[in-house]
C-alpha cells in the first residue's frame, strides 16, 4: 500500500514538473512566432500533454505490478523457509471415524450371539454354553481395543425370579486369562455354563472382591475359578460385559435352556 502511494505521488510530481516546463517553453515560443501560428501550436501542445500524461500513467501502472509480484515472491520465500515450531510438529492429527466425527478411537464391541461348543465330537454330554462378543471393524475408520474384558452373569429361576447364582468373572473359551483384551476385529466367547454328563454348572469366580490392582490390568492370577450347579430347564440370565474403568455395553438378558446330554439353547429377550 505504501509503495502504491509513493508511486502516485511520484507520478503527480513528475507530471506537474513536465507541465511547468512545457508552459515555460510555450511562453517563450509565443513571443517569437507570429500570432496566427499560436492557436495551432496550442492545440498540438494540448494533445502532447495528454499523451505525456497517458505515458506516465502506463509506466507507473507497470512499475506497480512489478513491485507487487516481487513482494509476493519474497513473502512466499520467507514462509517456506520459516521453521515449524516444536509444538506444531509434535501436535497429533485428529482421526476421522465413521459415526463419531473428530474424536479419539472408541471400541465397537457388540454381542453377536449364542454358541454351543462341543468339547469332544464323540461325547455330546461334554459341552459349553457361551455368549460371544466381537469388536466389529468400522469401514473407513479405526476402533480401539476393549481392554480387560470380563463378563458378569446373574442367574435366576424362570418362574420365581429368585437368584440361583452369580458369576462375577465368567471364563473365556480358549483363553487361560480371566480378563482379556478384545482387539479390533476379534470375536471372543465367554462360558456361561458347562456340562459334564448331565450336570450343568457355572465356571467362574463367584462373589469375589475386586482387587484394585486387577482393575488396571494387574493381579489376574489371584482369581480362582469355582463352579455353582445349575438346574435343568429354563433359567433367566443377565450378562454384562465390563472393561477397563468399568466401561460396559448394554446388558444381555434372555432365557438359557439347559437339557440332558449337553443340550442347550438361548433366546435373547433384551
Amino acid at each position: 500500500m505504501r509503495s502504491l502511494i509513493g508511486m502516485i505521488v511520484s507520478c503527480v510530481a513528475a507530471f506537474t514538473i513536465t507541465v511547468l516546463e512545457i508552459a515555460h517553453h510555450v511562453e517563450l515560443i509565443e513571443r517569437s512566432i507570429p500570432e496566427w501560428l499560436v492557436p495551432m501550436i496550442n492545440e498540438k501542445l494540448n494533445f502532447a500533454l495528454i499523451l505525456v500524461a497517458l505515458l506516465v500513467f502506463i509506466v507507473a501502472y507497470f512499475d506497480y505490478k512489478s513491485e507487487k509480484r516481487k513482494y509476493a515472491h519474497l513473502t512466499l520465500e520467507r514462509t517456506e523457509s520459516q521453521p515449524v515450531s516444536t509444538t506444531q510438529a509434535a501436535m497429533p492429527q485428529p482421526e476421522f471415524h465413521k459415526g463419531i466425527g473428530l474424536r479419539n478411537p472408541i471400541h465397537n464391541v457388540q454381542f453377536v450371539g449364542f454358541r454351543k461348543i462341543q468339547i469332544a465330537p464323540d461325547m455330546p454330554e461334554l459341552a459349553l454354553a457361551t455368549l460371544c462378543f466381537e469388536n466389529v471393524l468400522i469401514s473407513g475408520g479405526s476402533i480401539a481395543d476393549f481392554h480387560f474384558a470380563r463378563l458378569q452373569v446373574h442367574y435366576s429361576d424362570f418362574s420365581t425370579g429368585e437368584e440361583i447364582a452369580k458369576a462375577f468373572l465368567a471364563r473365556w473359551h480358549d483363553s487361560p486369562a480371566a480378563p482379556i483384551d478384545i482387539m479390533g476385529g476379534e470375536k471372543k466367547c465367554a462360558i456361561i455354563a458347562s456340562c459334564i454328563g448331565s450336570k450343568w454348572a457355572t465356571d467362574a469366580l463367584i462373589d469375589a472382591p475386586v482387587n484394585p490392582a486387577l482393575e488396571y490390568g494387574f493381579g489376574g492370577s489371584e482369581y480362582k475359578h469355582e463352579s455353582v450347579p445349575l438346574p435343568l430347564g429354563r433359567i433367566k440370565i443377565k450378562a454384562t460385559l465390563i472393561g477397563t474403568r468399568n466401561l460396559s455395553i448394554p446388558p444381555i438378558e434372555g432365557i438359557l435352556t439347559l437339557g440332558e446330554d449337553g443340550a442347550t439353547s438361548f433366546k435373547q429377550t433384551i
